[in-house]
């Protein structure tokens, strides 16, 4: 009886050993499996946002041909409907939703094939598409929340720039106006 209760004794230990070395073993499968899963969906998120940008310049050159335009436009690239709105026509708010998946560090070089930021994060923080058709045919995509801000003024072209209208370059100022009072108060409360 005593041998029988001194080899379970002396198993327990080497069983206790093998426990241990299986949870590590299974921990670090289940770590490489989550890594591979986060980098799936960063690379289907930027793989979205490419094809996106990909269909609304072939849309935006599409319409800027058939409507026979002279000169530059720029168009909002409604993603459900896959249809192109002119921004002249467009006052106010773009009552367009946004799609853009990928994040900031995942667009930094433009690897969506867009300028800008596809999703700000948060609560409605996707963005759309703003594509200009210059009348040499070069084509310059960036990704615009709802209102236009002085971060959508900074990634616009030259072009792109002169042909905003009045009510636009109001709203781009007071967006301005925000951010810099959004600074100085931001200052303050660090200096005190």
């Amino acid at each position: 009886m005593k041998k029988c209760i001194q080899k379970l004794r002396s198993k327990s230990g080497i069983a206790l050993i093998f426990v241990v070395l299986i949870c590590a073993i299974l921990a670090v499968c289940l770590s490489i499996c989550y890594l591979g899963y986060q980098q799936h969906m960063k690379n289907s998120r930027l793989l979205f946002d490419e094809l996106t940008v990909t269909t609304a310049e072939r849309v935006a050159k599409e319409n800027y041909i058939l409507d026979l335009c002279s000169g530059g436009v720029t168009y909002y690239y409604d993603g459900i409907h896959r249809t192109v709105i002119p921004a002249s026509s467009v006052e106010g708010k773009v009552n367009l939703t946004g799609y853009g998946r990928s994040y900031e560090s995942e667009n930094a070089k433009g690897e969506t094939g867009a300028v800008g930021i596809p999703n700000k994060g948060g609560t409605n923080g996707a963005q759309f598409l703003a594509v200009s058709v210059e009348s040499d045919g070069t084509i310059h995509s960036r990704w615009q929340g709802p209102w236009l801000s002085g971060y959508d003024y900074e990634l616009m072209t030259p072009e792109e720039r002169e042909r905003l209208t009045i009510e636009q370059l109001n709203q781009i100022d007071s967006s301005l106006i925000y951010e810099l009072g959004k600074a100085d108060q931001m200052t303050e409360t660090e200096s005190e």
